[in-house]
């Protein structure tokens, strides 16, 4: 049998417009802060992540989208994705927006006893079919201060009798703060909304962007200058369609930055002035007010940087 792709319609459970929570409530999986975990004692539970059923009738395993190390375009197998150097710690669990499981995989560098231990974790929800594709996210950490997520377009395949995972674009996604996602669905009109974490950096690139898409951060006045670690947090972005529509400032943010030493850096000035969008009550700012606080933030700070070439 040749290669082909498969129709969606049998490809799993049609999901609600709707997967995750509003942007202003989500948050970084496994990095939250004392204040917001006693926030989310009383929330609303996570929603169930959503599995990905084959046309065989068998639930997507998910070791099978472990994508560490891979390119964006890449062939995920759809079985035999647990093999004897892989322990799985616990059961699949559908908790917390990802269909999900932990591992254990050990290296033997030098003879046979293991020299190091991966503890892991890796989980997908799916959450519709979008254009002739699937629309999946995921999520992975390799035991180590990373985790990444990423939103993707897939495709299924079969060859002789088995099935794969084709990811042809990757839509966002990366550790943390740098990118990683907060939420994604599927709107009423049938267009890819998502959230990403992003750095004070992040927010600068966002603002200073004439189109509304994402472009190299690396190429703005800001690089060199303003933080944009993955454990530096400013807020969530959100997008439809992959433009930028809004950002919503972290709440705990304010706090944050009263609580820092202040240098006089241009990263100082900054948030001086993004304390005064909190004493101002705004916390969210659309497309345009971005851009006019970007170029404020460039004009005051950046001009009294003595560095800035």
């Amino acid at each position: 049998m040749t290669d082909r792709i498969l129709p969606l319609l049998a490809l799993g459970v049609m999901v609600s417009s709707v997967i995750f929570p509003p942007v202003a409530t989500a948050e970084i999986i496994g990095q939250e802060t004392a204040a917001e975990q006693e926030t989310h004692e009383t929330a609303p539970s996570a929603p169930l992540g959503n599995p990905l059923i084959l046309p065989d009738g068998t639930m997507l395993h998910p070791l099978c989208l472990r994508s560490e190390g891979v390119d964006e375009r890449h062939v995920f197998p759809a079985s035999g994705c647990v093999d004897e150097t892989i322990i799985l710690t616990d059961e699949i669990d559908r908790a917390n927006h990802y269909v999900s499981v932990p591992y254990q995989r050990s290296f033997a560098f030098n003879g046979d006893a293991p020299d190091y231990v991966e503890r892991g974790y890796v989980g997908y929800h799916y959450a519709g079919p979008y254009q002739g594709q699937l629309l999946i996210g995921t999520v992975e950490s390799t035991g180590g201060t990373g985790f990444l997520s990423a939103l993707g377009l897939y495709t299924v395949q079969e060859s002789r009798g088995r099935y794969a995972l084709e990811r042809t674009r990757v839509l966002a996604g990366g550790d943390r703060c740098n990118g990683g996602i907060a939420a994604f669905g599927l709107n009423e009109q049938n267009l890819i909304t998502h959230a990403t974490h992003v750095t004070a950096l992040a927010l600068m690139t966002l603002g200073g962007s004439d189109t509304g898409s994402t472009p190299d951060a690396y190429d703005t006045p800001f690089d060199r200058h303003i933080v944009d670690c993955a454990a530096c947090c400013y807020g969530i972005a959100s997008f439809e369609n992959g433009l930028f529509q809004e950002v919503s400032l972290s709440p705990t943010l304010y706090q944050d930055i009263q609580e820092r030493e202040q240098h006089g850096t241009p990263q100082d000035c900054m948030d001086g002035m993004i304390l005064d969008l909190f004493e101002q009550g705004r916390t969210k700012l659309d497309r345009d007010a971005l851009a006019q606080f970007t170029e404020k933030v460039e004009q005051r700070c950046l001009s009294a940087n003595p560095q800035q070439e």
